[in-house]
């Protein structure tokens, strides 16, 4: 009996969309393209952030950071990583 699992192709590599199966060593898999691929054009994807960029603009995400020098410096404090501050 046949299974399907969703995934995506990324050139040679898929990405599981939903579980993978369990064991995938040496299975046979038959890949049905549900829709032809287009990838969009240097314009399409310069448009499409522009676009992206002014609906950030006008949702204006951080309107409620009073002290923007403050805020940045709280948000690269180092973290304690392991074995550090051994000697």
């Amino acid at each position: 009996m046949l299974s399907t699992y969703r995934a995506i192709l990324n050139g040679d590599k898929v990405v599981w969309l939903d579980k993978p199966p369990a064991e995938l060593n040496g299975v046979e898999v038959h890949i049905t393209l549900l829709k032809e691929v287009t990838l969009p054009s240097q314009s399409e994807r310069s448009k499409s952030i522009a676009e992206i960029l002014t609906r950030l603009a006008k949702v204006n995400p951080f309107r409620d950071i009073e002290d923007p020098v403050k805020w940045q410096r709280e948000m690269r404090q180092d973290k304690d990583l392991p074995r550090r501050n051994e000697q």
